[in-house]
């Protein structure tokens, strides 16, 4: 259809509207794709078209006109010629009815935000282990994109054809490499399918790789944080083939958006900045060149301007504005494991600010830009360009004397929060460095890209095609140069595993004071908890985590379940003698009236699934490994059991809520009476306050059921507890017995 006069207009008059032409139900898009010289037929079914026609090119060339045929006038068929090996075939719709609408289709609405054909490239094999974007781009808009404007072309990728995406250059200093990054950004109308199974996304960047000898450390940094609960960015390895031929190896990384707050757990309505001269000092207030704005671009930078008052306030106001405003377990988690994959290019510039701005309001630190890790850094002398492996310092982001406020703020400002983000460091530490996990990774990059040595290596392919780099000089050399800086990847890769790994283990291990010792055997018993509010409104609900011990303790990963169900987010490190409150909700609870609240620098963490019943139940506490660490039962309003109901302190097997149930003591050793003649008996607490106590057999102990159990009779004890006396089902030549207990 050509022309529209049906877009939204929200708050506004609605248009007159159109007269719809012919409307097309269905049409190839892409599939199988054709082998070298076999014809392509395309096929459309359309309803209330007269006429037809099939436009079509070869390699973005010149336009070849076809009229569709049918012989139902709703199936319409026309055969594309076929092409030679790689070469991309497009080809789009247009149908007219007798009153003389034409519809066109892709529809093509919006040339800067829409496709205008469908595609495929003929087969062409590529002999690689990894996934492979074939780039299709006239080649005078190659030459304008790398003189930095703005061109579009196409992209083929996992099965899809995606047309008419933008192309530009990116990356500060790296913009200037002969082997340049770009920036894709896709269509609402196509959006990009990066993996099978997951969302679309918006953007993504091919990143230069030309400084990175083992092509690895994009990949890395980023599987490790996510890994490591950091809600970051994908980023894999992907072969480039340009107009059928072989471009290079890039490092593929989704771009920020709202799309990528969504994908990775967050709110996708938060607010997100880049930081690209940032310190978050007040004489950067109303500065709005430091950031980049990506999401909620419309409502001003208020918001930010908020945040860097807030943690520029003095004393304890600083310290109750961060504990209320910054999701601490985030932030140190971050941070934590920025410091794991030796993170050298993050003071001012390469991070995310991101705020949970319809939900809990708070700010975190999430990470950007992860080129220079992993023992690379930028030096005065040879800038990028130099072969040795850094493994010393860089564990507190002191070294490039400029740095983000609130990361001062919480290393350096609050020795809570210090003790915090070393407690997580160890554990990260442990976990990554101290074991074969970045070693593995490292042989997954390998075999992708250079088959572990073997004929096929897009790595050598990619050397061969930009060449290398000697130390202190950035000019492009031959590969094959007779040069020890000219690395094979494996040999960079080995570098990494054998060189650099080893030195910063000892680094992190024997150079940082305030690493504490590994965590092994502790844990937190369930304190508080407030089911029923005071003040009537149940989002202020929250129940206590207390470390009782006189370490820190990393409850990242520990899981609640029972009454209500949460997992403990990554970061979340409770210190001795402290607590962690899980809430309802974060601002409910900051907003009571009574303590705890706001203002008194808890830590918080939520919100929780579900919620604390008045009537009372049990909430279950376990660790990252599925031992139960906790179990607290409360009573509620009905009254009755209160306590950890799961201890078992006289070693009967009878749990101290069973014990209760049935009137008698966690303190006495006692255990059931077998049964005799066909008839069990036990006691019961005459008064169960919302329990439920009742009898189940089985034959073999895993299935189980109260079928055929009656009771007999009951017999009053006294002090509120009777004797049970039921019959069993009989025919059974042995039987087990179980008495169940369940609110």
């Amino acid at each position: 259809m050509e022309g529209r006069d049906d877009l939204a207009t929200p708050g506004a008059v609605n248009g007159v509207g159109v007269e719809l032409g012919p409307v097309f139900v269905e049409a190839r898009t892409g599939g199988a794709r054709p082998e070298v010289g076999e014809d392509l037929v395309v096929t459309a079914r359309v309803e209330g078209a007269t006429d037809v026609i099939l436009t079509y090119d070869y390699g973005l060339g010149d336009d070849t006109v076809v009229a569709m045929t049918t012989l139902d006038g709703e199936n319409f068929e026309a055969t594309i010629p076929g092409a030679g090996e790689g070469e991309l075939i497009r080809w789009k719709f247009w149908a007219q009815d007798g009153m003389g609408r034409v519809t066109r289709y892709p529809e093509f609405f919006d040339p800067d935000d829409s496709h205008e054909f469908f595609g495929v490239p003929v087969r062409k094999e590529v002999e690689s282990a990894t996934e492979v974007f074939e780039w299709f781009i006239k080649p005078v808009d190659f030459t304008r994109l790398n003189s930095f404007q703005e061109v579009r072309a196409g992209v083929y990728y996992l099965g899809e054809y995606y047309d008419n995406v933008r192309f530009s250059v990116r990356g500060q200093s790296s913009r200037f490499f002969d082997k340049k990054g770009y920036n894709l950004d896709f269509n609402k109308t196509q959006r990009f399918l990066w993996k099978v199974g997951e969302a679309r996304v918006k953007d993504i960047d091919w990143l230069t790789n030309w400084t990175d000898k083992a092509k690895s450390r994009n990949f890395l940094a980023y599987q490790l944080l996510r890994d490591a609960g950091v809600p970051t960015h994908f980023a894999f390895s992907a072969r480039v083939q340009k107009n059928g031929e072989f471009h290079y190896v890039a490092d593929v990384v989704e771009d920020a958006n709202d799309l990528y707050l969504e994908r990775a757990g967050l709110n996708p309505e938060g607010a997100l900045y880049k930081a690209e001269d940032m310190e978050l000092r007040l004489d950067e207030l109303g500065d709005h060149t430091v950031a980049r704005q990506l999401t909620r671009k419309e409502e001003g930078r208020g918001d930010l301007d908020a945040l860097v008052e807030g943690v520029n306030l003095v004393g304890e106001a600083r310290k109750n504005y961060i504990f209320d405003h910054v999701d601490l377990p985030m932030t140190i988690n971050t941070l934590a494991g920025l410091v794991v994959v030796m993170q050298t290019d993050m003071g001012a510039k390469n991070y995310y600010l991101y705020r949970d701005t319809t939900g809990s309001g708070e700010w975190a630190i999430l990470p950007w830009d992860l080129d220079l890790t992993f023992g690379r850094e930028f030096k005065n002398s040879g800038f990028f360009f130099n072969t040795e492996l850094a493994t010393e310092g860089h564990t507190e982001f002191l070294e490039l004397g400029r740095g983000s406020v609130l990361v001062e703020a919480l290393l350096g400002g609050d020795e809570r929060t210090r003790e915090m983000f070393f407690r997580r460091l160890r554990s990260l530490s442990d976990e990554y460095l101290a074991t074969n996990y970045l070693s593995e990774r490292l042989d997954e990059q390998l075999a992708l890209l250079d088959s572990n040595g073997g004929a096929v290596s897009d790595a050598l392919l990619d050397f061969q095609a930009w060449g290398t780099w000697l130390d202190g000089s950035p000019v492009p050399r031959p590969w094959d140069v007779n040069s020890p800086d000219a690395e094979s990847m494996k040999e960079a890769v080995d570098r990494l595993r054998l060189e650099w790994l080893p030195a910063r283990r000892s680094e992190i291990y024997g150079a940082v004071a305030d690493l504490p010792e590994e965590q092994v055997g502790v844990a937190l018993e369930i304190g508080e908890v407030d089911y029923f509010p005071v003040s009537g409104n149940q989002q202020e609900e929250f129940f206590e985590l207390r470390n009782t011990s006189d370490v820190s303790v990393d409850a990242s990963g520990w899981v609640v379940s029972g009454g209500v169900s949460f997992v403990i987010p990554a970061g979340t490190v409770v210190l001795p003698g402290s607590s962690v409150f899980v809430v309802r909700d974060k601002l409910a609870f900051r907003g009571r009236l009574v303590s705890p609240k706001g203002g008194e620098q808890r830590l918080v963490v939520g919100p929780f699934s579900g919620g604390l019943s008045v009537a009372g139940e049990t909430i279950d506490l376990y660790d990252s490994g599925g031992g139960l660490v906790d179990s607290y039962t409360y009573a509620g309003t009905s009254g009755g059991f209160e306590g950890n109901g799961r201890e078992d302190l006289d070693g009967d097997g009878l749990d101290a809520l069973m014990e209760w149930a049935m009137g008698s003591s966690d303190l006495e050793f006692g255990s059931l009476e077998a049964p005799v003649a066909g008839e069990f008996v036990f006691r019961q607490r005459q008064d169960l306050t919302g329990y439920v106590m009742r009898v189940e057999t089985s034959v073999d102990l895993l299935n189980w059921s109260g079928f055929g159990v009656s009771e007999l009779g009951r017999v009053d004890l006294g002090s509120g507890v009777e004797e049970v006396r039921v019959s069993l089902p009989g025919g059974k030549a042995e039987q087990y017995v179980r008495v169940v207990l369940e609110r």
